[in-house]
């Protein structure tokens, strides 16, 4: 079923890709920025937790802290040419 989600979304959204990582505990460096969004599991309690937004930049390694492991939802995007004058500010396109 995630398949036909991204297939679709990559289609109709060039430059943009969709990941589903079912149980991580690091994301690798990616030539683009991500957005990850943590999706389990529901009994965690430490930081991040569910519902929480992690902005992961380019050539950025994220590992993360304590024990077990995550479910993410994670999304590639491009921003826009006037992210690097407002650091901290996301505009997807």
């Amino acid at each position: 079923m995630f398949g036909d989600l991204r297939a679709a979304f990559v289609a109709n959204n060039p430059g943009y890709d969709l990941r589903w990582y079912p149980a991580v505990r690091a994301l690798a460096e990616a030539a683009a920025d991500r957005v990850v969004f943590v999706q389990g599991p529901a009994d965690r309690q430490a930081e991040p937790t569910v519902g929480d937004v992690l902005l992961v930049r380019a050539g950025e390694r994220w590992d993360l802290q304590g024990d077990g492991a995550l479910k993410l939802g994670g999304l590639r995007l491009r921003l826009d040419a006037h992210d690097a004058a407002a650091p901290g500010t996301l505009d997807l396109l």
